[in-house]
């Protein structure tokens, strides 16, 4: 843990910048058409639904993972053989569609558009995704993410991450993480432990006032045993009613698969 935040206090934390929220514009956004061509470019599926779970969730092609795709290299880590780097996540029209929104996430006003969007879906309640394929880019794009939970607080918002620098960085540099926001540190080895210790050590910062969790990949042998197990596989893989992942529950251990 010392030795990632040593790395992040050595990059100069003055060195980061932080998009403003335009208001203005977010209320000129009438329709949703006009934020898809914000979010992805044209009319299509600038947010996505999966069959596991009961929300939407928006993603960007694993390529685009900067730590998850070093790790994909070794068997031994959680990402290699991805889930999202195979199935109905490889086709071209998927593929296509994930690599527009990686583009088009440095349009000025994409906090403004997506969270149009994900208000539109959830005008009540509701729970988001981010990443159920991808991973976070840059500090600028956590701190977007951070708006879209902002302006959408009605909304339960969950962000899985191998990228715990940024996390690290994002924190102790006095960004807050907000109330409706969980994010989970994700083990970097297969049948590995989480992160606990970072988790708990950021976690303690008043500026947290979401959730800080993490999560681990076992395979079935591990994940059976596992108190912190994941219950879709024994659900037809779909979340059902379990909130596990956006709750302020310590881990969730999924299943490799």
């Amino acid at each position: 843990m010392s030795e990632v935040i040593n790395s992040i206090l050595n990059i100069g934390l003055g060195s980061i910048l932080q998009s403003a929220w335009d208001q203005k514009y977010y209320d000129s956004i009438e329709t949703i058409k006009q934020a898809n061509l914000i979010v992805l470019g044209h009319q299509g599926a600038a947010i996505g639904k999966t069959t596991k779970m009961n929300c939407h969730s928006w993603g960007i092609p694993t390529s685009a993972c900067k730590t998850g795709r070093i790790l994909a290299k070794d068997p031994e880590n959680s990402c290699y053989g991805c889930y999202a780097s195979r199935g109905n996540y490889s086709y071209e029209g998927p593929q296509k569609c994930m690599h527009e929104r990686l583009e088009q996430l440095d349009h000025p006003q994409w906090a403004e558009a997506i969270t149009v969007l994900i208000n539109r879906r959830n005008k009540v309640k509701g729970q988001f995704r981010w990443f159920d394929s991808g991973d976070l880019q840059h500090h600028e794009h956590l701190s977007k993410i951070i708006q879209v939970c902002e302006h959408s607080s009605q909304v339960k918002h969950w962000l899985p991450t191998q990228e715990h620098a940024l996390i690290v960085e994002h924190v102790i540099g006095g960004w807050e993480v907000p109330k409706n926001l969980t994010i989970r540190l994700s083990a970097m080895k297969k049948n590995g432990p989480p992160p606990t210790k970072l988790a708990s050590y950021l976690n303690a910062f008043p500026n947290v006032k979401g959730f800080i969790g993490t999560s681990n990949v076992g395979d079935r042998r591990v994940w059976e045993a596992s108190t912190d197990a994941c219950p879709a596989p024994t659900n037809e893989n779909k979340c059902g009613s379990c909130t596990k992942c956006w709750a302020p529950v310590a881990n969730v251990m999924y299943k490799k698969h």
